[in-house]
């Protein structure tokens, strides 16, 4: 009994063995055609062009207190915003309330408040990584309030300490301490208005701080600045730069190119003469199809991952910021090109022709791409119309339009919805540090199992068709 086992086991292992060289073997001949383009060569041009060019970035943090020509210094963007949670009831971030943001609420019919200036504790005025004494007034309606508050300004302390810097789950800066202003505090105005208070906040920075911390990027070097975005959060111009390369004109351009490449494959295997070599050994057809798609997509997953991880590399050298969401749009890419290639194989079987492949594939990527934003725009607008009407104690029902969109959405894979997770990736890592929730953040619903999932399906029934006219037809 146990020499069977013994057996088995080494025919088990000897298949496995046989089943990788095969698949090394089909993807080295699937890499050799692609290095025989010259359409290959101008992608990984373009791809080592982005990265030299990432590499020449810099960023320049803005001090805390800007200095401004004929008037007095005051606190840079991101200590401004810092009060918003004190103006506004930011403890359960939404659309609504971002919407809001600095808008000039009253808190129970108190007051507001307002970053007067901020001092470095240790290290200089322009160092994300430094503590900080933040000065805050607050502004009450009357006098009689501000008294209120002198006698006992505990409860107003404790609101300090904890809501300063604080957007839902985010903490952009901790407080360490919090009282009311000394008398030595140089921001106290000559003359006292009786319905303010300045308060003293000691401040500690969070992993968020410096994506959150105004910076003025620039191009080789430092020679050519980009003034007009110095007020900007770095994450927020990390996320432009990522965002355009990954999920804009870079992906697409990369996907397109991709297609082109790999749709020789397939058709170049099906020749006369490639295809009698092949078939001759004993390799089951389907399986042969199979590696082919497979080496396909090896190729997509290696051209990616240079760009993506040749990106990650120099964004974080140059920036201090290293996401690993960024990295994993690695893999969302090639799941996208992986359900576009499915079908550059079928028809590539079916007609034999690489042109053909080609279109088709083209087609099929614009038609899901218009299903996608037809979708997101048909939910949007049934979400809205059906909330005004319950309010009016109407039943809603959808139109033939709507339900036809839905279900076409529904049996179709949703590359639009792959496009959206890479901006979620981003946004998670770039702009809230993984802190924030981001469907708060982003009201498009989604069911990221449900739309794997179809997607897969789409996937496997057309390479499943294509591997059975591959098996049944005669070379």
């Amino acid at each position: 009994m146990w020499i069977n086992r013994l057996l088995a086991e080494r025919d088990r292992c000897e298949f496995q063995k046989k089943v990788t060289m095969k698949f090394l073997a089909i993807m080295k001949d699937s890499l050799r055609e692609a290095i025989d383009s010259k359409v290959f060569f101008v992608m990984v041009g373009l791809s080592s062009v982005m990265v030299l060019l990432a590499c020449t970035l810099s960023f320049k943090p803005q001090p805390a207190e800007l200095q401004i020509e004929n008037r007095a210094d005051e606190p840079n963007e991101l200590f401004k915003r810092l009060v918003w949670p004190l103006n506004t009831d930011l403890s359960d971030l939404s659309i609504e309330k971002l919407q809001r943001l600095g808008s000039s609420q009253k808190q129970s019919g108190l007051h507001l408040y307002d970053v007067k200036g901020v001092d470095a504790l240790n290290g200089s005025l322009n160092d994300p990584q430094g503590d900080y004494l933040v000065t805050v007034v607050a502004r009450f309606a009357e006098a009689e309030e501000a008294q209120k508050v002198r006698k006992d300004p505990q409860e107003t302390l404790d609101l300090l300490k904890n809501r300063f810097g604080a957007f839902d789950e985010l903490r952009v800066v901790e407080v360490a301490k919090v009282q009311v202003a000394s008398s030595n505090n140089h921001y106290l105005p000559e003359t006292p208005n009786p319905k303010e208070i300045y308060f003293e906040l000691q401040t500690h920075p969070t992993s968020a701080t410096r994506r959150l911390w105004p910076h003025e990027p620039s191009v080789l070097f430092g020679a050519f600045s980009l003034s007009a975005l110095k007020n900007v959060p770095l994450g927020v111009q990390l996320y432009v730069i990522e965002d355009n390369i990954i999920n804009g004109w870079g992906a697409w351009l990369a996907i397109l190119l991709s297609i082109v490449i790999t749709s020789f494959f397939i058709p170049n295997m099906l020749r006369k003469g490639t295809i009698d070599l092949l078939l001759v050994k004993p390799i089951p057809r389907p399986i042969l199809l199979v590696l082919k798609y497979l080496g396909g997509l090896c190729f997509i997953f290696l051209n990616t991952a240079f760009v993506v991880g040749g990106m990650w590399l120099a964004m974080g050298w140059r920036s201090g910021i290293w996401t690993i969401g960024f990295l994993l749009t690695i893999f969302v890419i090639t799941y996208f090109f992986a359900i576009l290639y499915a079908v550059s194989t079928l028809f590539a079987v079916l007609t034999r022709s690489t042109i053909v492949a080609i279109l088709m594939t083209c087609f099929a990527w614009g038609f899901l791409f218009a299903i996608g934003l037809t979708y997101q725009f048909v939910d949007s607008d049934s979400r809205v119309k059906k909330l005004e009407q319950e309010k009016e104690g109407l039943q809603y029902s959808e139109g033939w339009f709507s339900t036809g969109v839905r279900v076409i959405h529904y049996v179709l894979p949703r590359t639009r919805d792959l496009d959206i997770l890479t901006t979620r990736l981003l946004i998670r890592d770039l702009w809230t540090a993984n802190q924030i929730q981001g469907q708060k953040l982003d009201p498009t619903p989604i069911s990221w199992g449900e739309s794997i999932t179809v997607s897969a399906i789409f996937i496997v029934l057309l390479l499943g068709f294509s591997c059975w006219w591959f098996s049944t037809r005669d070379y």
